[in-house]
């Protein structure tokens, strides 16, 4: 098979969006919404763009990403850490294994470089950690776990579940943002970071849901973004302030988000990756959240990816 029997041509965006909102399951990392918000937070570098790829009238491919527009090239991101790029997913039915190597050709024959982000095998981090929201042992296990006990004595400190959003929100948020990553640096922990311009732009995009704890003599203790998709929600990133970590508004947080996604028809919260970090996914499988495993795919080439196994954006 040559790279020219690939064919491959750009959807627009009511395309993008109407493919996307038509895959049962998707997540937000596919969205035209989180690749656009790129876009709008590094105007003149990125331009969100979903390649649709055809081999005869049965198998098509959707690979959505960024042009990096001054390069002329294309990035292409296997995983949601903002640090390295966007995070569009190459996630192909089995049958388009055989093929990656031929769509790689048909990509490099119209842009100057591939950049094709991926996971560290060294850094542990070739999961991400998921719930299962309809499995009714997982839950029942969970509010007679410790996290849950934790999750009620913050409320009997004072502690709430707020809805958040807005600039007054972000302003009350983002310091603590700077007081968490001068904690992650005094011990030594490295972590990508967010920039303030792309948390902006996140949060005016459809489908992000703003929350938070906050103590009832009105400080903010923590703050989160979900991003829904159908069934799906992933928890992006949240904030907790170091300096207030044993009035346990984590577990409150977690516990009372899930619970409402629970109760609304949603089936996995997603916490993703962990950045490598052993602490973060054993905090993670606290709340039910098992190890979810990226399988790897090799071309003939040697050239590899990392796929999620879930997440396969096969429909046309």
């Amino acid at each position: 098979m040559k790279a020219a029997d690939v064919s491959m041509r750009q959807l627009t965006s009511e395309e993008w969006s109407d493919a996307w909102t038509r895959d049962g399951s998707r997540t937000y990392f596919q969205s035209p919404h989180w690749n656009q918000a790129w876009e709008s937070a590094f105007p003149g570098t990125y331009r969100a763009v979903c390649l649709r790829f055809e081999l005869g009238s049965q198998r098509v491919l959707h690979l959505p990403g960024c042009e990096h527009v001054r390069a002329r090239g294309l990035e292409l991101g296997f995983r949601s850490v903002p640090g390295d790029g966007p995070a569009g997913f190459l996630n192909p039915p089995e049958e388009w294994s055989p093929h990656l190597p031929d769509v790689i050709k048909r990509l490099r024959q119209q842009y100057a470089s591939v950049h094709m982000v991926q996971p560290d095998p060294t850094a542990h981090d070739d999961h991400s950690h998921q719930v299962d929201l309809t499995d009714g042992e997982v839950a029942d296990q969970f509010r007679k776990s410790r996290a849950a006990q934790y999750a009620r004595q913050a409320l009997a400190r004072g502690l709430t579940v707020i809805d958040g959003g807005g600039d007054g929100w972000l302003a009350e948020l983002l310091p603590i943002y700077d007081r968490l990553r001068s904690h992650w640096a005094g011990r030594g922990l490295r972590h990508s970071v967010i920039p303030e311009v792309l948390v902006r732009a996140i949060v005016r995009q459809p489908g992000v849901r703003m929350a938070g704890v906050r103590h009832e003599d009105g400080r903010l203790l923590l703050g989160g973004l979900l991003l829904e998709a159908g069934d799906h929600v992933s928890s992006w990133f949240t904030f907790a302030d170091p300096d207030f970590r044993k009035l346990r508004a984590q577990e409150l947080y977690f516990s009372t988000m899930m619970e409402r996604y629970r109760n609304t028809g949603y089936r996995t919260f997603d916490f993703v990756q962990s950045g490598g970090l052993a602490g973060v996914a054993q905090f993670k499988e606290k709340f039910g959240a098992e190890p979810h495993p990226l399988r790897r795919i090799r071309s003939r080439s040697g050239w590899s990816v990392w796929i999620d196994t879930v997440d396969r954006w096969r429909r046309p």
